[in-house]
């Protein structure tokens, strides 16, 4: 926990029209280009109006480092997106880890079942993977849960 942090859950009670626009923006400075049309930002607006998603908000005093987007209904939530500002990394640590606990926290909550983080595809890749994509997976990985290995065999010679 950092004091000067502030972790904020926007669900279909407390959201306001428009503000999945902010994480829109702020993904695309971080990413430092348009990842996704407008059109699928809407989509996840009208998940949260429906019931079906929520925002959460990680600010320092007034300035986000961090959003992210969570899909969820009756049984199964899936960490669907999100972004940081990179450099916060360096300053605090676990940022996303209370990301997902708050959200563990609500969906609880709301009787949800399952929480899925994602596919982590690329720890024991046969192709360099870069250190961003080896840290998400680690991420993902690091939260426990059902693991399942698949294995891909390439050139296999005949005999």
């Amino acid at each position: 926990d950092y004091e000067n942090l502030n972790y904020e859950i926007f669900d279909y009670k407390n959201y306001k029209k428009n503000q999945i626009f902010e994480m829109m923006k702020f993904h695309e400075k971080v990413a430092g280009r348009k990842t996704r049309s407008k059109n699928t930002w809407e989509i996840n607006e009208k998940m949260i109006f429906e019931k079906k998603g929520l925002l959460v908000k990680v600010s320092e005093k007034n300035k986000v480092i961090s959003y992210a987007f969570i899909f969820y209904n009756k049984d199964s939530a899936i960490y669907f997106s999100s972004c940081s500002d990179r450099a916060m990394f360096n300053v605090y640590k676990n940022i996303s880890h209370k990301v997902i606990w708050m959200a563990i926290q609500y969906l609880k909550l709301e009787n949800c079942k399952r929480f899925y983080l994602g596919v982590t595809k690329s720890i024991y890749s046969k192709n360099l993977i870069t250190d961003k994509n080896k840290n998400i997976d680690l991420f993902k990985s690091s939260f426990g849960g059902d693991k399942n290995y698949f294995t891909i065999v390439n050139n296999i010679k005949s005999v």
